[in-house]
């Protein structure tokens, strides 16, 4: 699980640097209250990383109510 946290925000850090340079976006001076554009990037990919760990949950409770839905193990090594 810890690998996919660390790729989803690697990714996700590489993603909004581009589209910062490319388009011009991600152009916010804080990340709540840590002032910085730098912060705001990293925050917001520190956040993202947290995807799988959120989508589990998820998968969790729809697996409830939809028959066959596959939930991987949690695995948080």
């Amino acid at each position: 699980m810890w690998e996919q946290m660390v790729l989803f925000g690697i990714y996700s850090l590489v993603v909004k640097f581009a589209e910062q340079r490319i388009l011009g976006t991600w152009e916010f001076s804080r990340f709540f209250f840590i002032e910085g554009n730098l912060a705001y990037l990293i925050g917001w990919s520190v956040v993202d990383a947290l995807y799988p760990i959120g989508a589990y949950f998820v998968l969790k409770i729809a697996s409830r109510f939809v028959t066959g839905l596959v939930v991987p193990d949690l695995k948080l090594r």
